[in-house]
């Protein structure tokens, strides 16, 4: 996916997560600078990413994470972010592995909450019980 797209569809649902997660604007710009410039060094690396969704999300919660000096782990199934659109794999990816609530998740990505409460129930962004095809997240 071209930069340009990506900066389109991801940048201000992430840029929003971030600053949920830090509530100062100035950190969140500092720390999505940081995300955009790895993703930029692994595209220059040619790096697989799997799932860009879970990738810039999960390096954001990192940063935030190194911020805090926090450094647990999440366990997320990659096939619960295929083969949707970028808005339902941003929800999917709130709901489930960040664990947010609907109010919070529509704030991040400037939609009403019943347009939220839809995709949730299109049952679009449901976690599998499969245990295969796992990701853990240091």
């Amino acid at each position: 996916m071209k930069q340009s797209l990506i900066w389109k569809h991801y940048h201000k649902p992430l840029h929003n997560f971030i600053l949920y997660k830090v509530k100062d604007k100035d950190l969140a710009e500092d720390i999505i600078q940081e995300v955009w410039l790895a993703l930029l060094r692994s595209m220059l690396e040619n790096q697989d990413i799997s799932n860009l969704v879970v990738w810039l999300f999960d390096k954001a919660a990192k940063e935030v994470e190194l911020l805090k000096k926090d450094n647990g782990y999440n366990k997320c199934s990659l096939k619960m972010f295929q083969d949707v659109k970028p808005k339902q794999a941003i929800i999917s990816y709130l709901l489930n592995i960040q664990e947010m609530s609907v109010s919070e998740i529509s704030r991040i990505i400037e939609e009403p909450s019943e347009e939220v409460e839809s995709i949730i129930e299109e049952k679009i962004v449901g976690l599998t019980n499969d245990t295969d095809d796992y990701l853990v997240i240091n």
